[in-house]
């Protein structure tokens, strides 16, 4: 018996339906066909393409017309921290490297047992995006592997657009999956994330994501079963590539649902969706195991009897925006915004069995309120492609209404008026996007010149890097020694006990931590983290022994950082609350406040943001203020002076050849290891030895792996 017959459907849907269809069933609500139809529609669909590959090439030209900014001799750089990743894995691929020895540098000393793995590797173990890039390089030197993985980046961009035009097109509305193709491909929201430089997944993500989508919506609506079954065969397999490329499964859950419920409501029956959805099970190899997003929402995490502040907290592409912002990132403004989303709800409403299919494209934007707003590009295509309807049809209505009362416009054809207001609404997309957006690389060329210079410095057998999480990737790119952390494993008790180690007033103890990580690493804090002071004892009480020497690399940036920094070394592992700072507004956060200020008319006084300071004294405005003042001239400390009293802010002043600076800073940070080791030049007799200076960009300390 099919659907139809049974008494619900009867008495409730075929009803609903009948309703439906008599007041949709008007020639300006129809999608559009015919000869000139789709020479206008594929002409708008090269036009979106090359939009949006052009827009990343001017992106890569301006990188080389400035080379001094944009690369490290003649290394092209990068815009995220990720990069590096799927670099360093083309490169170890290229020269016949293994994923486990490459993955046992990665948060060191903890998968060297990776080393020991005895199963055969295959393509598969390394990230698609590696695989692509070794492919197409000429060698294994890093210049060609960055040259080859930039080049990709205008590649992949037209072939999102084209994924979006497609996923989008099979609708019948072609010349709207064009706009969505401009206005999603160039809206900050996603060019930002897939712009010059940026050498990560989301290059490509979005394009499988709609793409996969699209496939499944061709599968669902063919008549032929033959057929239907080979496009969801060719579902599955974009989406066992998809799964190699970013291994969420939650991806193709959705469009597993959209394919069952669009078959079923296709056919009527549900012999024809369990067999298409039987063949994406099998071929596919997606699992209904999704991702929690406990890591993202979560304040805190347990390691054992501690608890460890959720680096996550600090990462602005997790943060969560309000909804005005949502639409801005994705359409430009909350007036197109608006627009589109009213199109979109509009157009929902007009083909409800298909929003239902293409629902996941609209719902990963409100994801930002659960995990932030990372995951708000996905959205941007279909809200475009909203608006994009909305302007079409309401110039169809209006071209319809105008024909009953100007006999001569009827010679004009549908399609051309579609064209028209596509080509117009097209322009508002490019428009409303950041075109003109060159992004700058995620790390300064003097600092990844630090990281490059310690591959000439040591033997990376013998040696680890220490550094913030952010320089991981990179770090291991660039000199191929082991780290503590990197950008795909900070969440770990690693980064708060490193960023602890920074903040130590006491050098002794941050030299024992680091020696602790590089040697203990989980295992020992597992071992002997039953409380904060335990952990700490076993860290001094253990800084004999042996460990592979410690390069701990400072830099400026850093220093803009240390918001974040302190936030998760200002932190009780006992109680899982922040430290509370005494005498410091921001609670646990502390920085460098930057500070404008000028020589006054009186000897030993300084005006600073319009307060007058008084070097001598420590007041500010005739007020007890400041509770010291340090002088450092080329990040050495000349001079320094404490006031009496209990005010807890100490003024900063930097004296080099590019220019001087002043800082407000909490004592607390003034005594901190990074500021005495990086700005003041000092260091405990025996402990860290400075090997590189570049000052005030960075500097490179080495710890020796165990104490004289």
């Amino acid at each position: 018996m099919h659907v139809q017959d049974t008494k619900f459907w009867v008495r409730w849907v075929q009803p609903a339906c009948d309703t439906h269809h008599r007041l949709t069933n008007v020639a300006w609500l129809q999608p559009l066909s015919g000869r000139m139809f789709i020479v206008l529609a594929i002409l708008a669909a090269l036009i979106a393409v090359y939009a949006n590959s052009a827009v990343r090439q001017n992106q890569l030209s301006v990188w080389q017309d400035n080379p001094n900014y944009f690369y490290l001799d003649d290394l092209p750089l990068f815009s995220t921290t990720d990069a590096s990743y799927f670099l360093a894995n083309a490169r170890a691929l290229k020269q016949g490297e293994t994923n486990a020895s490459l993955e046992a540098k990665r948060l060191y000393p903890n998968q060297i047992s990776r080393l020991e793995q005895s199963e055969a590797e295959t393509l598969r173990d390394k990230p698609l995006l590696s695989v692509l890039i070794a492919t197409l390089s000429p060698s294994a030197d890093r210049r060609d592997i960055l040259v080859t993985a930039h080049a990709l980046i205008p590649i992949t961009a037209a072939v999102t657009a084209l994924a979006i035009i497609f996923a989008l097109g099979v609708t019948g509305y072609w010349f709207e999956a064009a706009v969505a193709a401009i206005g999603g491909g160039l809206s900050s929201s996603y060019l930002v994330r897939s712009a010059a430089g940026r050498i990560d997944t989301d290059q490509l993500n979005l394009g499988f994501f709609y793409l996969l989508i699209g496939m499944v919506v061709v599968a669902a609506r063919t008549q032929s079963t033959r057929f239907a079954v080979f496009f969801t065969a060719l579902a599955a397999l974009i989406g066992q590539l998809f799964l190699w490329w970013y291994n969420h499964s939650e991806f193709l859950l959705a469009a597993f649902i959209a394919l069952i419920w669009l078959s079923f409501m296709q056919h009527l029956n549900w012999r024809r969706p369990a067999l298409l959805g039987l063949v994406f099970l099998l071929l596919s190899g997606m699992s209904f195991q999704v991702t929690t997003g406990a890591s993202y929402i979560n304040a805190v995490f347990d390691y054992g009897a501690l608890q460890f502040p959720n680096t996550h907290e600090t990462i602005t592409e997790l943060r969560i925006i309000p909804l005005y912002q949502v639409l801005e990132s994705a359409t430009g403004n909350i007036a197109t915004g608006l627009f589109c989303l009213l199109g979109l709800l509009l157009l929902a409403v007009r083909h409800p069995v298909l929003a239902v299919a293409y629902g996941p494209l609209a719902a990963f934007g409100l994801l930002n309120f659960l995990i932030g707003n990372r995951a708000v590009f996905y959205s941007a295509p279909i809200l475009w492609f909203g608006g994009a309807w909305l302007a079409t049809t309401l110039a169809r209505y209006a071209f319809a209404w105008l024909q009953s009362y100007i006999s001569r416009i009827n010679s004009i054809p549908a399609p051309a008026i579609t064209a028209v207001v596509t080509v117009a609404f097209g322009g508002l997309a490019w428009f409303s996007s950041p075109t003109n957006y060159v992004p700058r690389p995620s790390f300064p060329t003097e600092m990844m010149s630090a990281f490059n210079a310690l591959k000439h410095r040591t033997d990376p057998e013998s040696a680890v890097v220490a550094s913030w999480w952010d320089y991981g990737y990179a770090s291991l790119f660039f000199n191929e020694i082991p780290t503590l952390h990197d950008p795909g494993n900070q969440n770990y008790p690693v980064t708060h006990l490193l960023a602890r180690s920074l903040l130590e007033t006491d050098q002794r103890v941050t030299a024992a931590m680091l020696r602790y990580l590089a040697r203990d690493g989980l295992e020992g804090i597992a071992r002997d983290g039953s409380s904060k002071a335990a952990l700490y004892e076993a860290a001094q009480s253990r800084t004999n022994l042996p460990a592979k020497d410690i390069y701990l690399v400072l830099t400026e940036q850093m220093g803009q950082w240390m918001g974040s920094i302190s936030t998760l070394g200002n932190w009780d592992i006992d109680t899982g609350r922040p430290l509370r700072l005494q005498g410091n507004a921001t609670g646990a956060v502390v920085g460098f406040q930057d500070m404008n200020c000028s020589s006054s008319a009186s000897a030993n006084m300084l005006d600073c943001n319009g307060y007058e300071f008084n070097l001598r004294n420590g007041e500010i405005d005739g007020n007890p203020g400041l509770g010291g003042v340090a002088i450092i001239r080329d990040g050495q400390l000349t001079g320094a002076t404490r006031f009496n009293g209990r005010q807890k802010s100490f003024l900063q002043l930097h004296y080099t050849g590019n220019g001087n600076r002043a800082v407000l800073i909490h004592d607390s940070l003034y005594d901190s290891s990074f500021n005495q080791l990086f700005h003041r030049g000092q260091s405990y007799e025996g402990g860290f030895e400075l090997v590189y200076d570049n000052y005030p960009h960075a500097r490179i300390y080495k710890l020796k792996g165990a104490s004289n």
